[in-house]
């Protein structure tokens, strides 16, 4: 199998920072390209229509704000996870359900997707795996799982230094 192009979807967590490290290890033994995803799926507003509304939009100045955001801390991330190689790994962002924005993303000509999954209790399986799965069974390439063990508790702050939680008020 000749892997030229690589796939690793992440979230802006310590995970996912470790999950570009190892990726990273695996592209440079392949002499493939890395591209990292980001998805974001925005909140619901409730009715079908409105939720509507917005995928209509040519612009949505709150999805621009959340990529350039989400695009800085993501810079932050590979470049804690890779150093001087940053520079090598591509960033690609989409906005949807995460497992189908994946496999979309993966139909522009990759070989092979690496996903992390992360050692949990049952229930916490049964709940996080289900992008996991779906993304092996509908992928149009191959796919990678690599297991990482991240304590719990590292994720947040991550997430809270390249993320601050908007201000809101309370009734």
């Amino acid at each position: 199998m000749q892997i030229k192009r690589m796939l690793v979807p992440v979230e802006i967590s310590e995970l996912g920072r470790q999950t570009i490290e190892h990726a990273a290890e695996i592209a440079e033994r392949f002499g493939a390209a890395l591209d990292v995803l980001h998805v974001w799926r925005p909140p619901g507003f409730g009715t079908p229509t409105a939720e509507l509304l917005l995928w209509t939009l040519d612009y949505d100045p709150v999805q621009v704000e959340r990529e350039r955001a989400e695009r800085r801390a993501l810079e932050q991330m590979i470049a804690s996870s890779v150093g001087k190689n940053a520079a090598k790994i591509g960033i690609r962002f989409a906005v949807g359900s995460v497992a189908d924005s994946i496999v979309r993303t993966a139909e522009d000509g990759y070989d092979l997707i690496v996903l992390a999954a992360q050692r949990r209790s049952k229930l916490g399986a049964r709940l996080h795996s289900s992008v996991t799965a779906r993304v092996t069974r509908t992928a149009p390439c191959a796919v990678m799982v690599i297991h990482v063990d991240v304590e719990e508790a590292a994720a947040p702050a991550l997430i809270e230094q390249t993320h601050p939680a908007p201000k809101v008020p309370v009734l």
